[in-house]
């Protein structure tokens, strides 16, 4: 699947709106919240042919991105999860990530700006 909307399409994308010029700088990133890979599975990532289904990788990758400034709404975490089959943040996990209280009505489009990551 190679759509613009696709698992690696979105994931190139905000790795390079984080400002990781390489997947190494990413991988980096990502060992420092406990999660060890070779670089190898980040091309794959890319590329599309392969997609991580682990969800606490995912929503560790999403807080990477919040912190980095390249995920600022939520609905741009669900279309990340969504894109790697794993549906929507749930209630817990936005106010994990928002490190607050976060009624259900209009979370979909709250900023998250506000971060304490």
């Amino acid at each position: 699947m190679k759509a613009s909307g696709s698992f690696g399409a979105l994931f190139r994308s905000l790795r390079l709106r984080s400002e990781f010029s390489t997947l190494s700088e990413f991988g980096e990133e990502l060992a420092k919240e406990g999660f060890i890979f070779e670089d190898s599975i980040f091309s794959h990532w890319q590329k599309g042919t392969r997609i991580p289904r682990n969800r606490g990788l995912l929503i560790v990758m999403v807080k990477i991105f919040m912190k980095r400034g390249s995920v600022v709404m939520l609905k741009e975490a669900d279309r990340f999860l969504e894109s790697a089959g794993q549906g929507y943040l749930t209630d817990t996990e936005t106010k994990m990530l928002l490190n607050k209280s976060v009624s259900p009505a209009g979370s979909r489009r709250q900023s998250i700006s506000q971060l304490s990551i």
